[in-house]
């Protein structure tokens, strides 16, 4: 993929995953196929402090794809660490959700492909690193979720791991790493 003004593209330095296929391409388009985990790591340092991902994928059965940080290896999944807020504009109504949980998600239940932005801020720094993602989904005639993230821990992570919710389903999709020009 060409790079975007402003956007540095992100070549991972490994891509690892459990059951189907994934692979990187040495543009750093990452593309994977009925995996239940999606480990990229070697994303996150200290030459850029914030990151776009661009993603499109669907889990299986209509399930969740959700994120969970990664730190030399080691998955962040504190219970109570990541705070997720909500909007959803689906049909005619808009609606909000605040939990907190062990996993942000992009998407909520959509059997059907969708795209993803995801911005992470700092996540190379060791602090609580907060995080935003806006989804479009075709499901349900078309759907808009925006979601906001704090993960409360003060860590440095080093890269992201994708999954579906509950994670004894599989995910589906590309996606692409760039970090942000200063």
């Amino acid at each position: 993929m060409a790079e975007i003004a402003a956007l540095k593209l992100i070549v991972p330095s490994d891509v690892t995953h459990t059951g189907g296929s994934a692979s990187v391409s040495a543009t750093g388009k990452v593309t994977f196929s009925d995996t239940q985990y999606l480990d990229v790591e070697g994303i996150f340092s200290s030459t850029h402090d914030n990151y776009l991902i661009v993603m499109q994928g669907t889990g299986d059965n209509g399930r969740d794809i959700s994120y969970q940080y990664i730190t030399n290896g080691s998955i962040e999944a504190a219970v109570g660490a990541y705070t997720r807020q909500r909007l959803r504009s689906e049909s005619n109504s808009v609606t909000g959700l605040r939990d907190t949980l062990d996993m942000a998600r992009l998407s909520t239940s959509s059997s059907s492909n969708s795209g993803y932005h995801l911005y992470i801020y700092a996540p190379a720094i060791a602090q609580p690193t907060a995080s935003r993602s806006v989804t479009a989904c075709a499901y349900s005639g078309a759907f808009i979720d925006d979601y906001a993230v704090t993960y409360s821990q003060s860590t440095a992570h080093t890269g992201i791991r994708f999954r579906a919710n509950p994670n004894t389903y599989n995910i589906t999709g590309s996606l692409t790493v760039y970090g942000l020009s200063q």
